[in-house]
């Protein structure tokens, strides 16, 4: 009955019956397809970003360590990034690929991802794909 009403990580109003919790693990708008899976399923080692901005003024050239925050109740988690990483992009360099310290719930596509360190904002894009 459409896509828009699910989310990754949901596991209410799925309509579907299973002797162990299912979540949302994918949603797919273009083929109006939901994937479902466990609460492990949800989780990734990373995620790339596109649209990424650096409102520091500064672009690291080199793996930075940061900290990332993928929801906007989500705490800051530790993590490596690495610009220039292949991009969706047509100008192909506004992209990062982010590794966290510890696998992440629900990375989700279409999000944004901000990068810190400590309290200050460095930047930040979107989320185009997560990294199992």
């Amino acid at each position: 009955s459409g896509t828009f009403q699910f989310t990754i990580g949901q596991r209410r109003g799925l309509g579907i019956a299973h002797s162990t919790p299912l979540y949302v693990t994918r949603v797919d708008a273009s083929n109006n397809t939901i994937w479902v899976g466990y609460k492990s399923d949800l989780y990734s080692q990373g995620l790339v970003a596109d649209h990424v901005s650096w409102i520091s003024g500064v672009v690291p050239r080199e793996e930075t360590r940061v900290e990332v925050k993928i929801r906007s109740r989500h705490r800051q988690e530790p993590a490596t990034i690495q610009m220039g990483y292949p991009s969706s992009d047509p100008d192909g360099d506004s992209s990062a690929r982010v590794i966290f310290d510890t696998p992440q719930m629900s990375v989700t596509p279409g999000q944004a991802a901000v990068f810190y360190a400590k309290e200050r904002v460095l930047g930040g894009g979107w989320i185009r794909t997560r990294i199992s």
